[in-house]
Parts: C-alpha cells; sequence; structure tokens
C-alpha cells in the first residue's frame, strides 16, 4: 500500500512537473520566503550574485546552517536552489546539480511536494549541461 502511494505520487509529480511554467523556478520560490525577516537577506544575496559570487555563496551557506538549525526546511530548500543557481551561472553544472539535490531529497525527508516540484525541475534543466544519471 505504501509503495502504491508513493508511485501515484511520483506521477502527480511528474505531471505537475509538465504543466509548469518554463520560466524561472524564483516565482515558485517566492511563497518559501513571502512575509519573513530572511526575506532582506536572501534579497540582497540574490542581488549579488554577479557582483560577488563568493560572497553570496558564504552568505548562503550561513543561512542553510542557520535555517536547518532551527528546522525552517523550506527556507533551506530556498537557499539550496539558489545557490545551485550562482553555481549555474558560474557553469559550475557540477556544484550546481549537487545543491539541486541536496535540496530535492531534504525536500523527500520533508515530504514537501512544493519543494520537490522544484527541485526535479530544476534538476532537468542541469541534467542537459552536466548529463550526469545518478
Amino acid at each position: 500500500m505504501h509503495q502504491l502511494s508513493n508511485q501515484a505520487n511520483f506521477k502527480v509529480l511528474i505531471l505537475l512537473l509538465f504543466l509548469l511554467p518554463s520560466g524561472s523556478s524564483a516565482q515558485l520560490l517566492q511563497p518559501f520566503t513571502q512575509g519573513r525577516v530572511l526575506d532582506a537577506r536572501i534579497e540582497k544575496i540574490t542581488s549579488a550574485r554577479t557582483t560577488d559570487p563568493l560572497g553570496a555563496l558564504v552568505a548562503l551557506d550561513s543561512i542553510i546552517a542557520e535555517t536547518l538549525a532551527s528546522g525552517d526546511t523550506l527556507y533551506t530548500i530556498s537557499a539550496l536552489m539558489s545557490k545551485a543557481t550562482i553555481f549555474g551561472h558560474q557553469a559550475n553544472y557540477e556544484a550546481a546539480y549537487d545543491n539541486l539535490w541536496r535540496g530535492q531529497l531534504l525536500a523527500e525527508e520533508t515530504n514537501s511536494l512544493r519543494g520537490r516540484i522544484i527541485a526535479y525541475t530544476e534538476i532537468g534543466r542541469y541534467f542537459s549541461f552536466y548529463k550526469r544519471r545518478e
């Protein structure tokens, strides 16, 4: 019975992936962070990713550690997706892909459908660049 439930969830997830807009996942991540104190930090980091990508990555690592410690897994997933974006813009697809998988695994662990949708969408985009199959 549990396996059937997982198969049904997976089919719904795949269906949703095809129905999602092809634009940036930033619109999908917005509900994760609206109304939160950390919004200002992530906005500042996002705007600095082109001028200071290393600083943005360090700041995101700090947010990831902080949100994991507090149990805010949705915000952790959001920060991991942001790290993947920065690595992707640097053509470091391996690091981008690894952060996406960390977010996906965390979404699976916490049973976050929204997190899984975002992670799988982004993983699909990077898959074509990195050609990674595991």
